[in-house]
């Protein structure tokens, strides 16, 4: 199973998400991202239980904060005590673009398990002043350079979407989005 949740913003957001992998062998991709502007607040809760042996989930999450936005993501993965052989991965990176914009990020792993592969890990921080200043003595514009490193952040999610079609148009609309930032 792929599931992508990919959030433009919203005066107020709250999504709950609860993935059961129940069968053996079953796996699960969470893919998104979500873009916060002005005083937008997004939330999402993601709760991934592991219910039998040999489950697989993999989550791939990222956040661009900006103006006074406020963006929050919980995630768990959960591997019962009949779930040997299992593996859980939660990567998530942030980039926040104002001193007035939040980010709370919360990757947690619940293992009852011994036999297991797990990782998690949560990074946040800005854009590189450096790579803006390399991009700039390049013949780059600053407002063109921003706009590349915001859509190479986000690219290995668009990546894992497969549909073509629905790709470009999530492409623009991600330029859209970011056009302003």
């Amino acid at each position: 199973m792929i599931l992508h949740a990919l959030d433009f913003g919203g005066r107020l957001l709250k999504s709950n998400y609860y993935i059961n992998l129940n069968q053996p062998g079953s796996e699960c991709l969470f893919n998104g991202f979500n873009i916060a502007k002005s005083n937008h607040y997004i939330d999402n809760y993601i709760e991934i239980l592991h219910n039998n042996k040999n489950t697989k989930s993999d989550l791939n999450y990222k956040i661009i904060s900006t103006e006074k936005s406020k963006s929050i993501l919980f995630a768990k993965a959960i591997i019962k005590k009949y779930s040997s052989n299992s593996e859980a991965y939660q990567n998530n990176h942030n980039l926040i673009l104002s001193e007035q914009s939040t980010i709370h990020s919360n990757p947690q792993l619940e293992i009852y398990n011994d036999d297991v592969k797990c990782s998690h890990g949560s990074t946040t921080g800005q854009m590189d002043d450096d790579v803006i200043h390399y991009m700039r003595t390049r013949g780059i514009n600053i407002n063109d350079a921003k706009k590349l490193i915001l859509e190479g952040f986000l690219d290995d999610v668009i990546k894992n979407i497969s549909k073509s079609v629905f790709t470009a148009k999530l492409i623009d609309n991600i330029k859209q989005c970011l056009k302003d930032i």
